[in-house]
């Protein structure tokens, strides 16, 4: 996940009606865990997969072309 991936993410998250603490909880994810995967530490695909999914988005990859 790259920092301006992280950025959008995080905006998204900070628009929603909760903190960002409810919402990894609504998405059965420790906070500690979120916080970390915002930072760029810790295990982050499966909170990335699931946090993706809940704001409406998938994650995907795209091969650079030469």
């Amino acid at each position: 996940m790259n920092d301006e991936i992280r950025k959008k993410v995080k905006k998204a998250i900070e628009e929603l009606p909760m903190s960002q603490a409810e919402f990894a909880r609504q998405l059965e994810l420790n906070p500690r865990v979120l916080n970390r995967a915002l930072l760029h530490q810790g295990k982050t695909p499966e909170v990335w997969e699931k946090v993706l999914a809940a704001l409406g988005y998938r994650f995907t990859i795209e091969k650079i072309e030469d």
